[in-house]
């Protein structure tokens, strides 16, 4: 940063996963078949898609963060525009504006 001449840097991750509609049937009936197995005891919850995001804002003048926030996993596809746009607001909430 110091040899670009810029002391604020910004980097935004964003993680999580998608599943196709034949996988997710098959993570249901895999749910299905381990929950009658165990008789009960266990049974996993297949998840369709989910993602979060994160963020850094680093000064290099004083090194040290700035800002650093994440968002908490939610079970919205990675691709859908409204939730990732929701989810960007959530992330800068109280820091860019109210």
């Amino acid at each position: 940063m110091k040899a670009n001449k810029q002391r604020f840097a910004m980097a935004t991750v964003t993680t999580g996963f998608g599943r196709k509609k034949g996988n997710y049937g098959n993570q249901v009936a895999k749910g299905i078949g381990v929950g009658i197995l165990t008789l009960g005891m266990y049974a996993p919850v297949p998840i369709k898609s989910s993602f979060s995001l994160f963020t850094i804002i680093l000064d290099s003048e004083r090194n040290e963060v700035v800002y650093y926030c994440r968002t908490l996993p939610i079970e919205k596809s990675p691709t859908d525009y409204i939730a990732v746009q929701k989810q960007y607001k959530t992330l800068f909430q109280g820091f860019m504006y109210e």
